[in-house]
């Protein structure tokens, strides 16, 4: 093989990659959030419980809902994985959704999150205040429910498993 053919093949996909890796780290997002401490990955770190309030339910009617989060952190982006069940006709209904996102001002996570199921239209933002104890997270969200089938916003609010 000519050597330039075979230099060529090696460095397209070795460029789009650190392309690739260089868009992610220079993003404007990922720049905004704050470094996390040690003290701040330790805390959030877990399994996180609490409710979620929509405020336009399946019925068009306020909606409570158990939500439930794992989350994992890096020095600036967190990730995580959560379930959301809620009582509609008669029955639990769950979804199952990832997050990813980063603290801004060292206080308030931002997180974008995606229903896991490629096909289930769920998606939204959550704005997340860790209070001053650091084992609760209050806060809104706003998105579209699979479920409900509109554009749904409410309250969130979680306490950190011990």
């Amino acid at each position: 093989m000519n050597p330039a053919v075979a230099a060529a093949l090696i460095t397209g996909p070795v460029t789009a990659a650190l392309t690739a890796v260089l868009t992610y780290f220079l993003s404007e997002d990922r720049l905004q959030r704050s470094k996390l401490t040690k003290a701040r990955r330790s805390a959030l770190t877990g399994r996180w419980r609490g409710t979620l309030s929509q405020e336009v339910g399946v019925r068009a009617t306020p909606a409570d809902a158990k939500l439930e989060l794992e989350l994992r952190c890096g020095w600036r982006t967190v990730r995580g994985a959560g379930v959301l069940r809620v009582v509609s006709d008669g029955g639990v209904r769950s979804t199952v959704f990832h997050l990813r996102g980063g603290f801004l001002f060292d206080r308030f996570l931002r997180m974008e999150y995606k229903n896991t199921k490629g096909h289930v239209v769920q998606f939204g933002s959550v704005v997340l205040e860790l209070l001053a104890e650091g084992d609760e997270l209050d806060g809104r969200y706003a998105g579209y429910g699979s479920i409900s089938s509109t554009l749904v916003s409410g309250t969130v609010r979680l306490k950190k498993d011990e």
